[in-house]
Order: C-alpha cells, then structure tokens, then sequence
C-alpha cells in the first residue's frame, strides 16, 4: 500500500499509549489512525480499541477487523477499521527501539462493511493489492468502497 504514503504528512495522528503494556509476550501493541481532521472522536475510539484489545480472546492483530457500529468519524459511512501495518510511515515505526519498550505500531484503517465482508472472504493480501491499484486516498473520510 505504497500510495497511501503520499498524503501521510497531511494527516491529524492519534495513538494509544499504554496499550503495549497488555499482552506484552512476543511485544506489545500501540494503535494509530489518521485523520484528514482533528476530532475528539478519535481519541474515543483508540479508547474502545484499546479497551477491546486488553482482553486475551480479542487480541487484535495485522487483518482483525473492528466493527465500530458507528462512523468512524461524523460525515463518513465507514464504520469498521482494519488493523494494518504501518504502511503511510514506512517500516521504521512498526518497531519502537527496545529502549522505548519495543512497542509495535499498527495502522487502524478505516474500512466500509463491504470491505470487511471481502477480508473475511478473501484474504488481507486481496485486498491490499486493490487499494494500491486503485490508488486510494486513505485520508478521504468518506471515500467509496473499493468492493
């Protein structure tokens, strides 16, 4: 998902902190969604993923998909977010540097039910290969299913 890097700078960054403390066999996990807007709804919902994600049967990881059961931000009809890696920021912030706790860094990506439903019945990869195709502004809060 090389494309989706070029409109990286523009974005409004939201992380967790403190996630990484749970679950920490194998390294623990710091979450991030972008945004084309500041908006306090995102910090409520890397709560919820956080919160979700700090029980041991809903471990999320590279292809869990969470269903918000809400847009993911007001005006947008995406209501579910895929865990993915950090793909806008490049490979040297999935990892932080074992002085900062070796943390893992994943990308929540908004998605539509449509997409969810095509993860689940096809595979992560599919789908990644058609964002790229399709060259997909990942900072469009309201952008069209590409299923």
């Amino acid at each position: 998902m090389a494309r989706s890097a070029e409109r990286a700078g523009e974005a409004w960054v939201y992380v967790t902190t403190g996630c990484s403390l749970v679950h920490t066999s194998g390294g623990g996990v710091e979450f991030f969604v972008m945004s084309p807007f500041a908006d306090e709804k995102h910090s409520e919902t890397l709560a919820m993923v956080g919160h979700y994600h700090s029980f041991q049967a809903h471990k999320l990881d590279v292809g869990s998909v969470v269903n918000l059961g809400r847009p993911w931000m007001r005006g947008s009809s995406m209501e579910h977010l895929l865990v993915s890696l950090p793909y806008p920021y490049g490979p040297d912030l999935e990892w932080a540097s074992q002085d900062a706790g070796r943390a893992r860094f994943l990308w929540l990506l908004p998605i539509h039910r449509s997409e969810a439903v095509f993860i689940k019945r096809r595979t992560l990869e599919e789908f990644e290969s058609l964002m790229d195709a399709r060259g997909v502004n990942v900072l469009d809060f309201n952008r069209e299913s590409i299923v």
